[in-house]
């Protein structure tokens, strides 16, 4: 294991890149000058900003989403946690998730519904998907999580990240 440490050098023995002048010791007319012209200033690797991935989430792990407005009907949807830790996000991201895509038998994608994103973090953010029904005088329909997976599948949501930068990373 290295160790760190503090070493006089003459200026030709400096191995740049392997060791990081700290300054520069002058005599002149009888007194020591220290320079530091000849610092370096390290800075950490920068982080990635942009991440994307696919979250495939089974139906029976989606909950009710209903709406918070009284005159609307609940349910109106179904909604689920899409974890993106492993992107490494410090600030909360700007999220943006397309339509839900279907993996394995079902009828195809869900396209042509409505999606929103709510209650994003670094950590992650709620896919919220638009599709209850009504069903005239017998009010909205909830669809059971099984009857989903026959008929579309297993869902698999795309999604890709961007964070910004903050100020105290800016040079």
């Amino acid at each position: 294991m290295e160790r760190a440490a503090l070493v006089w050098r003459q200026e030709a023995e400096l191995r740049a890149g392997d060791e990081i002048p700290l300054g520069r010791a002058r005599a002149a007319g009888g007194a020591l000058a220290w320079d530091v012209t000849v610092r370096r200033y390290a800075r950490p690797l920068g982080r990635p900003r942009l991440a994307s991935g696919t979250a495939t989430i089974p139906w029976d792990r989606w909950r009710v989403w209903a709406s918070a407005v009284e005159d609307d009907p609940p349910p109106i949807g179904r909604q689920v946690r899409v974890d993106t830790s492993e992107a490494g996000f410090v600030g909360t991201p700007c999220y943006f998730a397309g339509p839900v895509r279907t993996l394995g038998g079902g009828i195809g994608n869900l396209t042509g519904l409505f999606v929103s994103i709510a209650d994003a973090s670094p950590a992650g953010f709620t896919y919220r998907l638009l599709f209850g029904f009504q069903t005239g005088d017998l009010g909205p329909v909830e669809l059971p999580a099984d009857l989903l997976a026959r008929v579309f599948g297993t869902p698999a949501i795309p999604w890709t990240a961007v964070e910004a930068a903050t100020s105290e990373e800016t040079p």
